[in-house]
């Protein structure tokens, strides 16, 4: 098992049709378990939407964090085993 991921990246590129949307969800699908929290670092807006889809469905923790925030993502990802 992963402890974490970070995304990080100035503007999320999002999807540019919706069947990569669904090809993103079904890879999440099949490896959220793997990965106990994934960190959102980014200025842009879908940002601070994608936790509260992903933590409605998925047992990964998410949480966004500010572009210039990259150092509180990696202490929020360090901290899992306290």
């Amino acid at each position: 098992m992963h402890e974490g991921l970070i995304v990080y990246t100035k503007l999320f590129p999002g999807w540019n049709r919706f069947g990569a949307f669904l090809h993103h969800m079904e890879f999440v699908k099949k490896h959220h378990k793997a990965i106990l929290r994934v960190a959102i670092v980014t200025d842009s807006k879908i940002g601070s939407i994608v936790p509260v889809i992903a933590n409605s469905f998925i047992s990964t923790q998410v949480k966004h964090f500010r572009y210039d925030g990259f150092d509180d993502a990696k202490q929020w990802i360090e901290s899992i085993h306290g």
